[in-house]
């Protein structure tokens, strides 16, 4: 008796873990049909196309002034100002619009910096041979603090650091050679978040191209796009200006700075527009959302996706069938955008799971099913 109980009880179990799998599958594909999330095209069936972005339409690029130094490697602007780093003379520059320097060059360590970001508040330099980020202040133009960056191959003898972006929560670090890397970095301790492998060798200047990562190949003279929900290229096309370093985008068009040294630039900055068609099939988000967890059900991972209208504080919790937290993944204040976290559950077994984001004004809880 007690036998066939078991057995029905099993069976029982095994239908309803078939429907939820068909529920939640019939779920996602008709929320995803059609639409772009966090740089991820969802097609008329919801399954995510990586290399569904339109090419680029048309590149148009305008020298603005050229550059004082012999080498500029690195490029920010902070408002109205440009920072441009030198490596040979190891200075560090404060320009105008018009390329004129700003008070006297700021001295910096042997062999300058490479890439330089503003993150609204400081400046930031990768030391190309250090794998040092220095945290600058930019009323002196002298690091105040510094973080190790990555190198867990200590033994590659040409791998070097180079580019930072900032996300507006997290920066991004590029270092080309041997196994070229793009890493995910926390600006509090420098610890790697996540990462990019991507399919060039030698991508230097990078810039945030909310949400895609960018960064520009200097031998195939390509720019490539990295969506960070995907770990892969969306798209790339050609990048008409020689020998390119320094990268960064302003929220409308790109800055770039080229070297002339032995590489046929010609020492200047460059202001970049590219129209590509994209940004009109990703729009600003209207409202606070919590889309279904990608993909669902999962086995090694699981994307969760959501959007804010406006900057708040964010918490996003885990929890198990019988309500206990196992988890908490995000709590922390975010931009407004799309946003997408990936969730790794490795020590927890197959079953159903609850997300739950909170911020002041919203509150809502999906499942998503955990199967190994």
């Amino acid at each position: 008796m007690m036998k066939n109980q078991d057995e029905k009880l099993y069976l029982f179990a095994f239908i309803i873990l078939v429907s939820v799998i068909v529920l939640v599958k019939t779920s996602q594909s008709q929320e995803f049909r059609d639409t772009y999330i966090n740089g991820v095209y969802f097609d008329q069936s919801g399954q995510a196309q990586s290399q569904a972005l339109q090419p680029a339409l048309a590149f148009y690029d305008t020298a603005l002034f050229a550059t004082p130094g012999t080498w500029p490697t690195g490029l920010a602007k902070q408002g109205t100002s440009y920072w441009l780093s030198d490596t040979d003379s190891s200075k560090l520059y404060k320009l105008s619009q018009t390329g004129g320097v700003i008070g006297s060059p700021y001295d910096t360590p042997p062999h300058g910096y490479a890439g330089l970001e503003f993150d609204r508040i400081n400046l930031w330099a990768v030391h190309e041979t250090t794998f040092k980020l220095y945290k600058i202040n930019p009323a002196i133009g002298l690091p105040i603090d510094s973080l190790d960056l990555p190198r867990p191959d200590t033994s590659a003898p040409d791998r070097y650091a180079w580019g930072v972006a900032f996300d507006g929560q997290y920066f991004w670090h590029s270092q080309y050679g041997q196994d070229a890397i793009l890493y995910k970095i926390d600006p509090v301790n420098g610890a790697i978040i996540d990462s990019i492998v991507p399919p060039v060798k030698m991508i230097l200047g990078i810039a945030w191209q909310d949400p895609f990562l960018c960064g520009v190949d200097i031998t195939t003279l390509r720019m490539y796009r990295f969506s960070p929900m995907l770990h892969d290229t969306v798209d790339s096309y050609d990048w008409t200006i020689p020998y390119p370093l320094g990268l960064h985008y302003d929220g409308a068009v790109f800055y770039n700075v080229s070297s002339k040294i032995d590489y046929g630039g010609d020492q200047a900055v460059y202001m970049v527009d590219i129209e590509t068609g994209i940004e009109e099939r990703i729009p600003a988000p209207a409202a606070i959302e919590l889309y279904t967890a990608y993909p669902n059900p999962f086995n090694a991972s699981t994307n969760i996706n959501f959007s804010l209208p406006q900057a708040s504080d964010v918490k996003i919790d885990i929890y198990d069938m019988l309500g206990r937290r196992v988890s908490s993944i995000v709590n922390e204040y975010m931009f407004a955008g799309y946003h997408a976290v990936v969730w790794r559950p490795d020590k927890l077994g197959s079953g159903m799971y609850f997300y739950k984001l909170q911020t002041k004004e919203y509150i809502d809880t999906k499942k998503m099913l955990l199967i190994k």
